[in-house]
């Protein structure tokens, strides 16, 4: 993991801050369960562009690491306000139900993003898991 966010804060610097490098860059911060990184990296998004709703996505689910569910779940409606099908909000929608008992709507949340194509006419995230799976079996 550790040279995962070398690479790619190396790749966000020669991209002048490119915003899916730097998304990505604070998924590798949440995998390292590094909330503080993974928040600055997102704030480093922000000021770049506040209409990429992957960016509020995330930031609801490092505001859920921290344990403040009122910010995640406004970080939700700020990203699926722009962009109802954007996965990062989606999954801290689904996480934001099963922390707030409501485990069903959480696992249909959680089945939409797995059964819906990455990209139009893409194959799905299940698919995509289960091919990398296979590689490394």
């Amino acid at each position: 993991m550790d040279e995962a966010a070398a690479s790619l804060q190396k790749a966000a610097n020669q991209l002048h801050n490119h915003l899916g490098t730097l998304n990505a860059l604070a998924w590798v911060y949440i995998l390292k369960k590094d909330a503080i990184q993974a928040e600055t990296t997102l704030l480093r998004a922000l000021e770049m562009d506040r209409t990429f709703a992957e960016t509020h996505g995330t930031l609801a689910i490092v505001a859920l690491m921290k344990g403040n569910l009122d910010s995640a779940v406004q970080a939700v409606k700020r990203a699926n306000g722009l962009d109802r099908e954007n996965f990062a909000g989606n999954f801290a929608n689904s996480l934001i139900q099963q922390v707030s008992g409501n485990p069903t709507q959480a696992r249909a949340i959680m089945e939409k993003l797995l059964t819906s194509p990455v990209l139009p006419g893409e194959i799905t995230l299940q698919e995509a898991i289960a091919k990398a799976l296979a590689k490394k079996l």
